[in-house]
């Protein structure tokens, strides 16, 4: 019995021992647990190089929780700091790309870059404008008291924001009206008393124009594009005429009368826009004049990439390269004196800003960083007040709902979804058995690049697959779609080029396919039940080739589901979105949701009293959707939010995310509802904008 008795007490104090050792471990890998003992290392031991390596160990196991491993991230940069390293300076940056919700640490870093950069802070000062900001394609006036850039309220217009009394006028009133126009890219007149803008027809027939507008509103047409293409004023010369990127295909830079409107070639560009870039800020910031009006300085290079600098004389008489380098130049400001420019260049590794002496149009001296940390961030104009520089971030994150599947309620707050890089994830789809979820992830370092991220639906390791295109549109990847085995991922893309495409990757054997889908208008894609085939829109103007087709994966041969005739007008959308049968497509199309029935042609409309509804996802009986919609009040919307509507009645219940998050962040869509029905991913995005001038720019010797 004592025996016994003995055995049992040292089994207890082993299973004691044992408990003790493993909620000890537990502890050590606290996330919280490991940065108090980095942080002793780094400040009480002093062994600042092991304190990086804790550091480090932290960031790369706990990135999801954002808030612990920014910290990390921080203190691996003020460790390099101490020890003289410039690694310091990639360790900040690294805070500011991978975890810029963080604000208490995103402030420290930019404040030690700021710190960090070369000449001496005592010199260049960067000082905050006053906001809030909800303009695009802002830029100073020539006095340094306003912005003007483009707003949104009943259309796409020009606006003045006076940084003083903060009011905000509207100096163009276009509608969203099939026979009116969205303004684009406005610069001011030398005498701050007109803007030029950029003005596009909306709907068929389109086409573009250079407009000057007064402060008051009286505006006239300066030139129209006739040749189909866009046309992006860049600036203002002081004796009369704008600098403007202008073609279709091909591009040239040209000095557009102010007097008669008579355009003038000033020299052909290597650089190739997309339709859409040309009337945008990427075109309209890539040429600046001198003071004097003698020279303009532009961007060049073939592709978004290996850009350099030059200078042409505005009689198109000379032309001479001011820079020369593998790595990307572009956003040339010429000084008030018209002794220097400035632009930023990749060549440090990251955007930063540089500087260069120039005199009669030429190079005097080489170029010189001026200051780093400019990711994210356009030049505006170079004024006397300064030059302003605009960061805007894009912040988009996935998140996971768990809601009741039978009350279609949502039970406590969305989470989200623990995958790093943060803040670049779009397009969620839960994969049709159940077992995984699929996304799109933008890379934080290279904005040419993609790839599908395939998770574990519960727990494990996460894989990624590079998407073969360096081709982007900014609204790249809006769908994603698994084939209805599980074996493979598809999703469409409109790439920078115009080019329409279909991508697919094999998740057995990791390759790529890729379809082209020439015709314009193509849409998103959804899979046929058999997983041969895939759907998609045609949208031309007009004729019988508009409509839903299919084609064969394996002979690349298309054929018509569904014509014209087939359907009222406006069905035939981007957006596709198939039921877990495989038999049924919705769409979305003018605020409601459409059901097409694939073998039948018939189609069940959707419409909501209250408001507009966005593309929906299917519940795993087929008996709901989940889709974003906005309710209007008052005649106007009043933000998105998500909701659940029956099929069968058409009721719509609201699922009330929003409350739930960031009010300035944006639920967008589709979301995507799990095959237990427990469960719904979606996600949002958050613009983060930020002004600033840059004062005493140029060191004094």
């Amino acid at each position: 019995m004592k025996k016994i008795l003995l055995a049992t007490i040292s089994f207890l104090m082993i299973g004691g021992a044992a408990a003790t050792l493993a909620a000890g471990a537990r502890q050590a890998e606290d996330p919280a647990v490991m940065l108090r003992a980095a942080i002793e290392k780094e400040e009480v031991d002093g062994d600042l190089q092991g304190a990086i390596a804790l550091y480090k160990q932290i960031v790369e196991r706990h990135s999801g929780q954002a808030a612990v491993a920014a910290k990390a991230q921080l203190r691996i940069g003020i460790c390099y700091e101490k020890l003289g390293n410039a690694e310091a300076v990639k360790a900040y940056e690294a805070v500011l790309s991978r975890f810029p919700k963080e604000a208490e640490a995103v402030a420290e870093a930019r404040g030690r870059l700021a710190s960090l950069r070369k000449p001496e802070p005592a010199v260049l000062t960067v000082t905050r404008l006053p906001g809030p900001f909800s303009m695009e394609c802002d830029t100073l006036s020539p006095d340094g008291t306003k912005l003007v850039g483009i707003g949104f309220n009943e259309g796409q217009n020009v606006v003045v924001y006076d940084l003083a009394t903060k009011k905000r006028d509207f100096i163009t009133s276009y509608d969203w009206g099939a026979e009116s126009y969205s303004t684009y890219t406005p610069i001011w007149s030398p005498d701050g008393k007109e803007v030029a803008y950029s003005a596009a027809m909306v709907g068929p027939g389109g086409y573009h124009e250079l407009r000057i507008a007064t402060l008051g509103g009286k505006s006239r047409t300066l030139f129209q594009e006739t040749s189909g293409g866009g046309i992006a004023p860049c600036d203002w010369l002081p004796g009369g005429g704008v600098v403007a990127v202008k073609g279709k295909g091909t591009y040239s830079l040209v000095l557009i009368s102010t007097k008669d409107g008579s355009c003038r070639e000033l020299c052909p560009l290597e650089r190739v826009y997309s339709p859409r870039d040309i009337v945008m800020a990427d075109a309209s910031a890539s040429a600046d004049a001198s003071p004097d009006g003698r020279f303009i300085a532009f961007s060049d290079g073939p592709g978004e990439n290996g850009q350099d600098i030059y200078i042409i004389s505005t009689d198109g008489s000379s032309r001479v390269r001011l820079t020369d380098h593998p790595a990307d130049d572009k956003e040339p400001r010429w000084s008030p004196d018209g002794r220097h420019i400035v632009f930023l260049s990749l060549r440090h590794g990251s955007w930063a800003l540089w500087g260069m002496a120039v005199k009669d149009g030429k190079p005097d001296g080489e170029p010189h960083m001026l200051l780093e940390g400019m990711q994210n961030t356009d030049l505006g104009a170079w004024t006397d007040k300064g030059l302003l520089s605009k960061t805007m971030t894009l912040i988009q994150d996935l998140y996971i709902a768990d809601i009741d599947p039978e009350r279609h309620e949502v039970r406590g707050k969305p989470h989200v979804v623990d995958y790093m890089p943060a803040g670049t994830n779009v397009s969620p789809a839960w994969s049709p058995d159940g077992t995984r979820l699929a996304f799109v992830s933008h890379s934080v370092d290279h904005p040419n690049e993609a790839y599908v991220v395939v998770m574990p639906a519960e727990e494990g390791a996460a894989r990624k697959y590079k998407i073969p295109t360096d081709k982007f549109q900014s609204a790249s990847f809006r769908d994603l779609r698994w084939r209805p085995d599980s074996s493979a991922l598809g999703l469409s893309h409109w790439a920078n080029d115009g080019q329409y495409s279909f991508f697919q990757i094999d998740l057995a054997t990791e390759q790529w396919k890729t379809w082209p889908l020439a015709e314009a208008g193509a849409s998103t894609i959804e899979w046929r039940k058999d997983g041969k085939a895939f759907m998609f829109v045609r949208r031309p103007r007009s004729g019988s080739e508009r409509g839903l087709f299919e084609m064969d994966v394996e002979s690349g041969e298309s054929r018509q589901l569904m014509g014209p005739n087939d359907a009222p007008p406006n069905t035939f959308v981007v957006l596709l979105k198939a039921s877990r049968d495989y038999k049924k497509l919705a769409v979305s199309s003018a605020g409601m949701i459409l059901i097409l029935d694939l073998d039948t042609k018939e189609i069940q409309t959707i419409k909501w009293d209250k408001g507009r509804l966005m593309v929906p996802a299917w519940s795993p009986d087929g008996n709901y959707f989940v889709t974003g919609g906005n309710a209007i009040k008052d005649g106007q919307p009043s933000g998105r939010d998500y909701y659940i509507v029956s099929v069968k009645d058409g009721q719509v219940k609201p699922l009330d995310l929003k409350r739930f998050m960031n009010p300035r962040e944006q639920l967008t869509g589709p979301p995507d509802w799990s095959l237990d029905g427990k469960r719904i991913a979606f996600s949002t995005r958050l613009w983060q904008a930020q002004k600033d001038l840059i004062q005493n720019v140029i060191p004094n010797k």
